[in-house]
């Protein structure tokens, strides 16, 4: 998994063929999860001291081929908004965020908080993401290959062998 903060961008290497963003899994680091939950000397406890301050922690992804916008999503990484404490939350587990973008060559995060002052978030902007699912079908033709291996088990020897490959 990697660690993103507020303004972070991911660049996708594929030579000049943009790709088809599925989907990704996001969660809180624990610094900012700790933050939410706890407050520390910059940032507020969530929800507040009666647990009705309408706190929120967003973040907004963005797809890109080149300079045009594909398409963005938000995803709330802690949401204290509701009437019903009881359904506050901060994300405390993976969560896949399904993008289904198409043509897409890079990507921009962008982190925003309930919890400012003097202009500047005061909650920690870090966010953890893994598993980036990213799908290029363009120009794949469909083969019928049958691949065999053996012998199976094998000792010092495998041989490999494709019927109906074109490569």
């Amino acid at each position: 998994y990697v660690i993103g903060k507020g303004g972070s961008e991911m660049e996708i290497i594929t030579g000049s063929t943009p790709q088809d963003l599925s989907h990704v899994n996001i969660t809180n680091t624990n610094y900012a999860a700790s933050s939410m939950l706890n407050g520390d000397q910059f940032a507020k406890v969530f929800g507040g001291s009666t647990g009705d301050d309408q706190d929120w922690f967003l973040l907004t992804i963005k797809g890109y081929n080149g300079a045009s916008l594909v398409d963005s999503t938000e995803f709330y990484l802690a949401d204290y908004r509701f009437s019903d404490n009881s359904l506050d939350y901060s994300v405390d587990q993976w969560t896949e965020v399904q993008l289904g973008w198409a043509n897409v060559t890079n990507v921009t995060f962008g982190l925003t908080s309930s919890d400012n002052s003097g202009g500047y978030m005061n909650t920690p902007s870090f966010f953890a993401m893994d598993d980036i699912v990213m799908e290029n079908t363009v120009g794949i033709q469909e083969e019928n290959v049958v691949l065999s291996l053996y012998p199976n088990p094998a000792n010092d020897v495998i041989n490999i062998s494709l019927d109906g490959a074109a490569n």
